[in-house]
């Protein structure tokens, strides 16, 4: 600078409060100083030597928002509930009060891991019975399974026979009310209609013999 034209040195301009894009920079070039207004201004990895850096945060600023936009429904949706329940998370009577119950309560879980401790041996070896037992309870069960009409059957048939029992009873005890003494009183007709029932239900019992004895072995 001379001191013809009295110009003062960039150091000694003033600091600006602030930068508009109608704002400009001085740029001091081999032969010659120039401005450059704020808003013309391009910054590109030819002229800004930390431009790979803005590039990378650009690239993490994209990749955040990208995360963001998939996940707001999810986020909203927490706010929500957050938003809902917050009354209940607020009151600390309600945790006071579950801490208390379960401290009166640790006594009585104490015994339980005691008893459980105590009876895990005996509880072991029954399962070793029952796992060791399992195939003949499923053969018992298979047996069963597989029986039960041939039972069902035996059942009816020994009910019919018990009737058949009652009504012969029935009519020894009527013979017997008329002569206590004696059976010599039951006269033919009543000896004729106990051995007509009896005849009748033969084959009942017959079938229910025949029934116990094929299964006899299972059972």
């Amino acid at each position: 600078m001379t001191e013809c034209n009295k110009t003062t040195t960039v150091a000694e301009l003033p600091t600006c409060d602030s930068v508009s894009n109608d704002s400009y920079l001085i740029v001091q070039g081999d032969n010659a100083a120039c401005k450059v207004k704020i808003s013309d201004l391009v910054l590109s990895n030819e002229n800004v030597d930390f431009y790979s850096q803005i590039e990378a945060l650009v690239q993490k600023v994209n990749d955040l928002t990208a995360i963001v936009q998939a996940n707001s429904g999810d986020w909203n949706d927490t706010a929500t509930t957050v938003d809902q329940n917050k009354d209940i998370w607020n009151a600390a009577d309600g945790v006071t009060n579950i801490t208390t119950r379960l401290d009166a309560g640790e006594n009585k879980w104490n015994e339980v891991v005691t008893n459980v401790e105590t009876k895990s041996a005996d509880w072991e070896n029954t399962y070793q019975v029952v796992d060791s037992d399992r195939h003949d309870w499923q053969n018992a069960y298979d047996i069963v399974f597989a029986s039960k009409n041939n039972w069902n059957t035996a059942y009816t048939i020994t009910l019919e026979g018990i009737g058949a029992i009652h009504e012969a009873l029935n009519m020894m005890g009527v013979a017997t009310h008329l002569q206590p003494a004696t059976w010599t009183s039951v006269t033919e007709s009543q000896a004729e209609g106990m051995r007509t029932s009896l005849e009748l239900n033969e084959g009942n019992w017959t079938s229910v013999y025949n029934t116990v004895r094929a299964f006899s072995a299972s059972w």
